[in-house]
């Protein structure tokens, strides 16, 4: 079979995502958007929670960076603001306890609370994907990497 010669009418590839953000890695403030929950690699509940640097400089107010958990259970389907089940041994649960108390109901934790701080954050570069293969330096993005503290 005969490939068409690059021209005009050739055949690409077209990418069907957003390119995710890329930072210099390193520690920034930031501001809780939303959270959403989702289904990923076919079939991981995950929990997404979006910031936005608020550091002061090239990325003020302009890049938004997930937080990824792993979530026990979906209580509805995926969405922005969708209802989950989370274990209490879990990374999201020993964050919120790191930054917030631990609420005295163990069954719910609100939410709410992200929405009045400011919250310093390590951010990295992912380099490797979920097979542990390197990602390209050209297709490499950011992601917050642990919370420090919250900002007084």
């Amino acid at each position: 079979m005969d490939m068409p010669v690059d021209d005009d009418t050739s055949i690409f590839a077209v990418i069907d995502d957003n390119q995710p953000a890329r930072i210099i890695p390193g520690v920034y403030d930031l501001r809780f958007d939303y959270f959403e929950t989702r289904v990923m690699f076919g079939r991981c509940p995950k929990l997404v929670m979006w910031f936005t640097v608020i550091t002061m400089g090239e990325y003020f107010n302009c890049v938004q960076l997930p937080r990824f958990y792993n979530i026990s259970k979906l209580m509805e389907k995926p969405k922005k603001w969708g209802r989950f089940k989370v274990g209490l041994k879990s990374d999201f649960v020993r964050d919120y306890g790191r930054l917030f108390d631990i609420p005295t109901r163990l069954d719910r934790f609100p939410m709410s609370v992200f929405e009045r701080v400011i919250i310093e954050a390590k951010v990295r570069d992912v380099t490797t994907g979920s097979n542990q293969r390197e990602i390209p330096k050209g297709l490499r993005y950011s992601v917050i990497h642990e919370f420090v503290r919250l900002k007084k």
